[in-house]
């Protein structure tokens, strides 16, 4: 679990004890933590703002446009903020795995940091026109934590060569004993009649050895906490359906699954580099693209939690 450290922003800079900003509250991950970055908040008219030293104003209601400070710059931040205000400011800071990923601050990053700190969550509430969202974003925090607790999704790719060979090309449906027993299964695509599983299939490009190959994809679903996805590559007539751990690349940052694409060859399938386009009808383009950016989404919410307990573990 993440420590919360609360102090002051008096003792945090040392300053002395009549300045006018010593009692201003803050809350951080780490204890005088020197490379510590920060978003300042406030409230105006009960609704939540940010600092934001782009606009004219010196602060803004979208929670994306703060601006990041350090311990030698907050206080010029604090200056942004109007007097009637000062006495609502809150200064929390942001963790620097998400920030190195994520260039912009959102208040669900925040939410995931300190959804276990009642008293930032009812600060956070009191925003009368995003509380319900926030809310929300709570909720879906503590989810997300019950299903992904203790998984890293972050891996190093590698390759190999094997042996096998065929093509085919078709939107098929996938036979029901081929996923009933998998377990909070979520099919990639079902057919617009009958709402039967279907074979979806994308052709990928290796981005280092430019080699080109189709697969078939069928769905997804957690084991243990993992996320898996189930498909099949092309290069032999009768493949099988197989489950592959989605992961993080270390390197990159960019999702991806192992397995044997290419004949004879165990390589990375890269998420970004799957194309649906050309191979399947107009009418299910829109349906396989809100599926994709779910599974993205998935995934971009484990390595949230991964980089989240990272921070808990520096402490």
């Amino acid at each position: 679990m993440i420590h919360y450290i609360e102090s002051t922003l008096g003792e945090y800079l040392s300053l002395m004890p009549y300045h006018h900003y010593y009692f201003i509250p803050i809350t951080s991950l780490s204890p005088q933590s020197i490379d510590a970055r920060f978003i300042i908040c406030f409230k105006a008219d009960h609704q939540l703002s940010v600092v934001n030293t782009n606009d004219k104003q010196g602060a803004s209601s979208t929670f994306h446009l703060a601006t990041f400070f350090d311990k030698e710059t907050i206080l010029a931040g604090i200056a942004a903020v109007p007097i009637a205000s000062l006495h609502t400011v809150h200064i929390f800071e942001y963790p620097q795995e998400l920030e190195q990923i994520y260039s912009v601050p959102k208040l669900t990053y925040l939410i995931d940091t300190y959804y276990r700190h009642p008293s930032v969550m009812d600060y956070l509430k009191t925003d009368i026109h995003n509380a319900k969202q926030i809310e929300k974003l709570e909720q879906e925090a503590i989810l997300r934590e019950k299903i992904t607790t203790d998984y890293d999704p972050f891996r190093y790719t590698t390759r190999a060569d094997k042996k096998d060979n065929a093509q085919d090309e078709t939107l098929t449906v996938i036979a029901a004993k081929d996923y009933e027993g998998i377990q909070n299964f979520q099919p990639f695509l079902l057919s617009k009649r009958g709402s039967k599983v279907l074979s979806v299939p994308a052709s990928y490009t290796d981005s280092v050895t430019k080699e080109t190959a189709t697969i078939e994809i069928m769905g997804w679903y957690f084991y243990e906490k993992q996320l898996k996805i189930s498909w099949k590559p092309k290069h032999t007539r009768k493949s099988r359906w197989r489950s592959s751990l989605l992961s993080v690349d270390i390197r990159s940052g960019d999702y991806f699954f192992q397995g044997e694409v290419f004949k004879h060859k165990t390589a990375p399938i890269f998420l970004k580099h799957l194309d649906f386009g050309h191979r399947i009808s107009a009418i299910y383009q829109e349906d396989i693209q809100v599926q994709f950016q779910r599974l993205i989404q998935l995934i971009d919410n484990q390595k949230r939690k991964a980089l989240l307990r990272r921070v808990e573990l520096r402490r």
